[in-house]
């Protein structure tokens, strides 16, 4: 999977500013579940469709939060994430030691905003510890939320973002999803569906009473307003959850930052 590998570069990169230099070491987390992807939904509607993801861009904003496992061991409950906690994002005096190390043991916590308007969309998220901000063709990093610095990387932090992640973990599988009825999810009226036994069995061995796979689609949208996919491995555990809130809320907002230095050459 490219985008674990694209968040250590991100993070890597930070060291850059002068702030955070040590701790960037260590191998790439990258899931270990990967199994193959899977045929396209037929048309029963109580069946899971693809591209769903690409309705969030219709929203005029909304805030998010992900979490990504990659053989992970630590205390989070994987089975909830929270928008915009700070529970588990991992942090450190700059920023970045922490959440770097948080990567190498399997572990990588994105919170942020999305603002689409005028065309353009601007982006402000924290990747364990480390801030982005992009608006318009601009974008700069911080490890402090105080000094920033321009980065070129905006491509790979566009990449963090919940469509990209939702495609490799419930795109690929539409047809193993099946829905189970229409709930509240969060203030959200949603089609809760759900990971079949056919999903499940992919994973043989690995599955048992741990392996969660949920998906909510907003009613009004047809947008994902959360879900997870957790695959136990041996005491660990791989997969992804996330979670979409504040949709079209106008305190939603993402500015340029001030405070920007240049960094050395």
């Amino acid at each position: 999977m490219a985008s674990p590998r694209r968040s250590r570069r991100l993070l890597g990169g930070v060291c850059a500013l002068g702030l955070a230099l040590a701790g960037c070491g260590g191998a790439a987390a990258t899931p270990s579940a990967r199994p193959s992807a899977a045929t396209s939904a037929s048309s029963d509607a109580r069946l899971l469709t693809s591209g769903l993801a690409q309705n969030l861009d219709k929203l005029t904003s909304y805030r998010f939060s992900e979490v990504v496992y990659s053989s992970w061991t630590g205390s989070l409950a994987p089975a909830s994430v929270a928008v915009g906690s700070a529970a588990a994002s991992p942090t450190g005096s700059a920023g970045s030691t922490a959440g770097m190390a948080a990567l190498d043991h399997g572990l990588l916590r994105i919170d942020g905003v999305v603002v689409n308007r005028g065309g353009s969309r601007s982006v402000q998220l924290t990747m364990n510890g480390v801030e982005y901000i992009i608006v318009g063709n601009d974008a700069w990093v911080s490890v402090d939320g105080t000094v920033w610095a321009s980065t070129d990387e905006s491509g790979d932090v566009i990449a963090q973002l919940p469509a990209g992640y939702y495609a490799i973990w419930f795109d690929k599988h539409v047809s193993g999803f099946t829905a189970v009825g229409t709930e509240d999810h969060d203030g959200v009226s949603a089609t809760h569906f759900s990971g079949t036994d056919s999903l499940g069995n992919l994973y043989a061995s690995r599955v048992g009473a741990s392996f969660q796979a949920d998906l909510w689609i907003a009613v009004d949208g047809s947008y994902p307003v959360g879900g997870r996919y957790l695959v136990p491995t041996g005491g660990s555990v791989s997969g992804y959850s996330f979670e979409i809130a504040a949709v079209n809320d106008a305190g939603n907002a993402v500015a340029e930052p001030s405070n920007v230095v240049a960094l050395p050459t």
